[in-house]
């Protein structure tokens, strides 16, 4: 209705202004079409007065309301003058109505005509809400006048049919609260909508208050990361040069040491009583021992040797977390750096080592960003571990600690691949008050500097808006948590 009203009084561009606001646009455009009903209402009052009492004050009042009425619409629309026609209107409305009371007869003569003054102040309330207090006060007092001069105006009082003053009295009452609950109601139902659009502003910046959240989060996250996985990189370069001149070297040393024992015992043989000095520089040197020992120490500098490049392999497939484009890879090879990297967290404890159970099925190469799934499983092996470490407290005496690592390829209603990747702990679980919100950011069970509530949020965004994959966690007391990673094998089709 209010934009009916809008739109009626803006096609004939009657007071209203293209700058104007909506909320203007409504004020002007229900004060136009009240003073406008009134007026009329105001010459059929005059005509019904004329009929009943002849040409006299009686009917010129009502008359008088309307013509001061209709000048100031006109003013209004030549004027846009919107302050003016509000206050003359409301004038109006308490002045002429009191003094046509008055002229009638009092209160019971003119069938409680000044009744419709209550309008001025609900009037007030939509026209000059901030003197509406004020035109409250003038209301008042103009009851109070009219009350005290009520003796006074019997005097005037004309004669008429029970029937009439009936009339006369429900069209008093009638016409004001009719016109009031309109009002009224187009207040209300603004206030509502108005309200309504709040409240979705209100929702809307939530909403993108949490988005910049997220992305903050991410891009923190991914910074960190990002200079993590080139300084493990710059290392792990560093390292390899070295590593592998030892590695190299180690075969080359052990074939050497090898002919030198062999030259020894072919010395030994061929001349079984050398010199004294020799046999005395034999015996402190102890052959025998280096004989047997030598090939034990080249062989463990070839294992160290090994460890050191497989440890190495391993910084250098988890520093792909720099790289942003698509790669595709082999899932098993991420779990096993990501393995990798925390192997020391996994036997801190002689007397409580944690298991790794490995269960992987038969996967295809993944198309996927490579890094960044990497920064999951490190993630969520992280938080397996920390549960445990919290297990070995509370629960002492249990064992073994596992962690379960299992991949398999599912089949989607869509006839698409998919890899599913699950990780389970057999720690104490989570309460599901606390597995709802697993995946908030900044929500943390750790203590203070054990924890930001980032990696698993950041896990999150990775897995689910980056990869258009799932991920779920299934949690209760005393039944330890599993989380389930599931992406397509091709991440650009899924974001297709």
């Amino acid at each position: 209705m209010k934009m009916q009203l809008i739109s009626i009084a803006t096609l004939i561009n009657w007071g209203i202004s293209v700058k104007d606001t909506p909320e203007v646009k409504f004020k002007k455009s229900f004060l136009l079409l009240t003073s406008m009903i009134t007026s009329v209402c105001g010459m059929i009052w005059g005509y019904m007065y004329y009929v009943l009492y002849g040409f006299g004050r009686h009917a010129i009042l009502p008359w008088s309301f309307a013509l001061i009425v209709g000048i100031s619409i006109v003013v209004f629309i030549k004027k846009k003058n919107y302050s003016f026609l509000s206050t003359i209107y409301l004038c109006s409305i308490l002045t002429i109505t009191v003094a046509t009371q008055l002229s009638l007869g009092g209160l019971v003569a003119s069938g409680v005509v000044t009744f419709w003054t209550v309008m001025a102040p609900f009037g007030a309330l939509i026209f000059q809400r901030k003197k509406a207090e004020i035109w409250l006060l003038a209301y008042l007092i103009l009851v109070i006048v009219s009350i005290l001069l009520e003796d006074y105006a019997t005097q005037w009082a004309v004669p008429i049919t029970p029937l009439t003053q009936k009339i006369f009295f429900a069209m008093n009452i009638i016409g004001p609260s009719v016109t009031i609950f309109f009002g009224m109601k187009y207040c209300v139902d603004a206030f509502y909508q108005e309200h309504r659009v709040v409240e979705a502003q209100a929702e809307e910046l939530n909403q993108t208050l949490a988005n910049l959240q997220r992305t903050q989060t991410q891009l923190v996250q991914a910074e960190k990361m990002s200079s993590l996985s080139q300084m493990v990189a710059g290392i792990a370069h560093e390292i390899n040069n070295p590593v592998g001149f030892i590695y190299g070297n180690v075969a080359h040393a052990q074939a050497h040491s090898e002919s030198i024992l062999k030259i020894l015992d072919l010395y030994s043989k061929v001349y079984p009583n050398p010199d004294p000095e020799i046999v005395e520089a034999l015996e402190n040197l102890e052959i025998d021992f280096l004989r047997e020992d030598l090939p034990k120490v080249l062989a463990s500098m070839k294992m160290g040797a090994v460890r050191i490049r497989e440890i190495v392999r391993s910084l250098r497939t988890f520093s792909r977390l720099d790289e942003s484009e698509v790669k595709v890879v082999d899932i098993h090879e991420g779990l096993e750096s990501a393995l990798m990297i925390i192997k020391n967290r996994l036997r801190t404890d002689p007397e409580a080592t944690i298991e790794i159970v490995r269960k992987y099925g038969q996967l295809p190469l993944v198309e996927c960003y490579a890094g960044q799934l990497n920064q999951v499983f490190l993630s969520l092996l992280n938080n397996a571990i920390d549960a445990l470490e919290e297990q070995q407290f509370t629960n002492t005496g249990v064992a073994p600690r596992q962690i379960i690592l299992q991949t398999s390829l599912v089949i989607k209603e869509t006839q698409d691949l998919w890899v599913k990747i699950t990780i389970i702990d057999n720690a104490q679980g989570m309460p599901p008050e606390v597995t709802v919100k697993i995946f908030d950011p900044f929500y943390t069970t750790k203590e203070v500097g054990k924890g930001t509530g980032l990696g698993l949020a950041v896990s999150y965004q990775i897995v689910v808006d980056k990869h258009r994959g799932t991920l779920e966690c299934e949690s209760s007391l005393g039944q330890g948590t599993k989380f389930v990673v599931s992406i397509p094998i091709r991440v650009t089709n899924a974001a297709e």
